[in-house]
């Protein structure tokens, strides 16, 4: 019995060692599990988000579309204008040219004018100057005819008063 009672020890001892290393393998794996689980909790914590991230990556995806759309136009437009403008400067330079060239015409225009008006004055002026020295001329020479006349008849009447004085003494 003793034996047995030995064997029965040696058997309980080993068992017992078993079960404290079962024990330890035990607590091993629940720290395994709990560590597993906690990833696990936040695996499942990222893949719920994963629907809401992919929402929001697509919304951005189609505001970087629009707004690269709108980039687009926007370049379009600008060189729209950009070419309307280049036009206006070349239509507007064209008038400048031909309103300079207006101005030069119209103040070669004038200076005729202005020279033939002044040449036509000038020999309206002496036409009538020519006229009226004329007249005048004509009234002078008829003054000095008659002062002529008058200076031949003071000398005739002269003549004729010492005559007369002559002939009463």
């Amino acid at each position: 019995m003793e034996q047995r009672a030995e064997q029965a020890e040696s058997l309980l001892r080993d068992a017992q060692a078993r079960l404290q290393q079962v024990d330890k393998e035990r607590v091993a794996a629940l720290e395994d599990l709990r560590v597993e689980s906690s990833r696990r909790a936040s695996f499942e914590a990222v893949s719920q988000r994963v629907p809401d991230l992919e929402q929001t990556l697509q919304y951005r995806e189609q505001t970087l579309v629009r707004q690269q759309q709108t980039i687009l136009e926007t370049t379009r437009e600008k060189e729209s204008l950009a070419a309307t403008m280049q036009a206006e400067r070349r239509g507007f330079d064209e008038k400048l040219r031909l309103l300079d060239e207006a101005k030069s015409a119209l103040s070669d225009a004038f200076r005729a004018l202005s020279a033939g008006a002044l040449k036509s004055n000038s020999e309206e002026f002496l036409r009538l100057a020519q006229a009226a020295l004329g007249k005048f001329q004509e009234g002078a020479k008829s003054d000095l005819a008659m002062v002529t006349c008058a200076d031949r008849f003071g000398d005739f009447g002269y003549a004729i008063g010492e005559q007369a004085g002559m002939q009463q003494a």
